[in-house]
């Protein structure tokens, strides 16, 4: 998903796209690697985004836009997700494999904290689960023995990103657990996703919040003014929040 106020990068280095995957209604997952192997992106940090560059015919520059990384393989493997929405995603999605853009970064400081046995606790909207997903992963590779609770929300069910790979996480780590919302009302309702807005009411009934906790928000504007006003309302400190907005 793309993000505002971010400098475009004048350099980049060559990737091609090997794989893509529709992982919802309308958001697609792909991953690169580096066309040189001995050309490649600097180590990154969960959480962290980068610079997608689509190329003309001739390998010239036409746009760039940031893009959270889902993963960044030690082979030098990239992948991102997004969502179809607008005339550069539609021309990312139209990418086939084998096709070559340009990547620059890693950028970015929304990033886990390393505090040991501080709750964390995860708000994510829509496609605003990609870095905080990649933050859980993060974590579970690395055995982090925070508890780790996910609040996942989106229109409909239909727009659940990455439903299996959330589900996975769950049921392998005793310490992760994870509460989808929808905010319209479904004929059909799913047996694990809960109807309406995320509230403060709503996380207090499902995991203490305690006041050591630490909050990782990402999601639309709209989503982030939402949830920073019962945050901060409930008296959660404001170093305690750490959030990204994407546009």
């Amino acid at each position: 998903m793309e993000r505002n106020s971010v400098i475009m990068p004048q350099r980049f280095i060559l990737y091609k796209l090997m794989f893509r995957q529709m992982k919802a209604h309308q958001v697609i997952h792909l991953v690169f690697v580096p066309e040189d192997k001995k050309n490649e992106l600097a180590p990154s940090l969960a959480g962290q985004f980068v610079m997608i560059h689509v190329l003309d015919e001739t390998g010239v520059e036409v746009r760039a836009k940031p893009y959270s990384l889902y993963n960044h393989n030690a082979d030098g493997a990239i992948a991102i997700g997004f969502k179809i929405e607008g005339e550069f995603t539609q021309r990312l999605s139209a990418l086939r494999p084998g096709d070559r853009i340009g990547v620059s970064g890693p950028f970015g400081i929304f990033t886990l904290e390393k505090i040991h046995h501080a709750a964390l606790i995860m708000l994510a909207g829509g496609i605003g689960i990609v870095p905080l997903l990649s933050m859980i992963q993060s974590a579970a590779l690395n055995h982090l023995q925070n508890p780790i609770t996910l609040f996942y929300c989106n229109h409909v069910a239909r727009d659940i990103a990455y439903y299996d790979e959330l589900e996975l996480l769950k049921t392998q780590h005793a310490q992760i657990a994870m509460h989808f919302l929808v905010s319209a009302p479904s004929r059909a309702p799913q047996k694990d996703v809960s109807q309406g807005r995320i509230s403060w009411e709503f996380m207090k009934e499902r995991v203490p919040l305690k006041e050591d906790a630490l909050y990782y928000i990402c999601g639309s504007e709209r989503f982030m003014e939402h949830t920073l006003g019962f945050l901060l309302k409930n008296g959660v400190s404001k170093k305690s929040i750490k959030k990204e907005v994407f546009t």
